[in-house]
């Protein structure tokens, strides 16, 4: 008779430490890829910021020479927090008024500067929107994902700023 040896073939796999290699690799590239999205996301946010204030601004001009050359003559204060937007003008006139987060008029320029703060107001690192109005001369202020401002006025002026400015004053 004749002695048949069968040796079994060893399946080649995976170690455990390769495994275990594999993953950590994984894991760290994973969060290199998420804090990139974060920064991403907050330069996304910027952007719409900077887009809907320059709605602002341009309709503003187009209320101020619709309104006797006048942006109202109400004077607000600087406010911040979750009533922090709103648009006012002259008591009574229609061109004017005052603007909700979710303006029902979507057809006249204050429908469009409504629907531009609610959007800035929730684009704006921790919902930090800031104005004043006067009839002369307006500015609109929201915090960027750095901590800065951005600010448009009355002047056509749009860009960062380090603090928001006095009730009466511009950006600049």
């Amino acid at each position: 008779m004749q002695n048949i040896i069968h040796t079994k073939n060893p399946e080649r796999g995976f170690t455990l430490i390769e495994l275990l290699v594999v993953i950590a690799i994984i894991g760290i590239l994973s969060s290199i890829i998420l804090v990139s999205l974060n920064t991403a996301r907050g330069k996304g946010q910027d952007g719409a910021v900077k887009g809907d204030l320059a709605t602002i601004r341009t309709q503003a001009a187009l209320d101020y020479s619709g309104n006797n050359n006048s942006y109202g003559t109400t004077m607000t204060t600087i406010a911040t927090g979750a009533s922090s937007y709103s648009w006012s003008g002259k008591a009574g006139d229609p061109s004017v008024a005052l603007m909700s987060a979710t303006p029902s008029d979507t057809t006249t320029v204050d429908g469009t500067v409504g629907r531009a703060l609610a959007n800035t107001y929730t684009n704006a690192k921790g919902h930090v929107v800031k104005y004043a109005i006067t009839s002369g001369v307006f500015w609109v202020a929201a915090q960027l994902s750095n901590g800065t401002y951005w600010c448009v006025d009355s002047t056509g002026y749009g860009g960062t700023i380090a603090a928001v400015p006095a009730l009466t004053s511009t950006c600049k």
